[in-house]
């Protein structure tokens, strides 16, 4: 009995490692069949930050569009301070010292990455989404209207809503306390999406930068950028904090 209650178990764990490996549970995981992933620290290195951006450089060059599990998070997940870099386009963060790979959020979901400034008690949760032709807006209207937003622009920006309406519920509590070393932590959430090339005119541009600065859900700002404007920002404060 007790041979086959393992096989059991360990029958149930590799259904759900393989789950999990083919993105069946996206965003959310049955309760109490994972250990939570925490922010970590880490140390300011502006000359491998440089290094980073210059490969991610050669990673966009390379591909004209890309794929958000085969190429956008094995690559990100391989350069964490760049991780930990992106929270300076959210808006809060000065001085980024926390990061995080999948970092679960109250056992209902899970961002893809996070930032944290653990000395201002600013906090960046991150979502990536691919970079194809129409991830932004969709194919414009036969009636010569604007294009919609795209499904799967639509989907990145649910699951910041989410991650905004378990936060307000959560303020002050132990598990906040538990995740981000703050009972009651500023969050920003930052969304990562297509490439600029695909934005077909000024208009298109216009909407996406009017979303940008201009949508939030009480106190959590949300941003998007384009994984092109991820590079260009980075560069720019990082010649700003450490001139070459």
């Amino acid at each position: 009995m007790l041979w086959l209650l393992v096989t059991a178990r360990r029958f149930t764990l590799l259904i759900y490692c393989d789950s999990v490996k083919f993105g069946l549970f996206r965003g959310s995981r049955p309760n109490g069949t994972y250990s939570m992933k925490k922010l970590m620290p880490i140390t300011s290195d502006p000359s491998l930050l440089r290094q980073q951006l210059d490969e991610f450089d050669d990673f966009l060059n390379n591909s004209s569009h890309l794929q958000e599990r085969k190429q956008v998070l094995p690559f990100f997940k391989k350069r964490p301070l760049l991780v930990a870099a992106l929270g300076l386009l959210s808006g809060g963060e000065e001085a980024p010292d926390r990061y995080a790979l999948e970092l679960d959020l109250y056992g209902d979901f899970q961002c893809d990455a996070a930032s944290g400034d653990s000395n201002n008690g600013h906090f960046t949760l991150i979502e990536f989404e691919d970079a194809q032709p129409n991830s932004i807006f969709g194919r414009p209207s036969a009636t010569g209207g604007l294009p919609r937003w795209s499904p799967r622009f639509e989907h990145g920006f649910s699951q910041l809503v989410d991650w905004a309406r378990i936060l307000s519920s959560q303020i002050n509590t132990d598990k906040t306390q538990e995740i981000f070393g703050l009972r009651d932590p500023h969050v920003n959430f930052l969304l990562v999406i297509g490439r600029k090339a695909d934005l077909q005119n000024e208009i298109d541009k216009k909407r996406l930068d009017w979303w940008t600065k201009n949508v939030s859900f009480a106190s959590h700002k949300m941003t998007c950028f384009t994984f092109d404007d991820v590079l260009s920002g980075l560069r720019s404060r990082l010649n700003y904090i450490d001139p070459l």
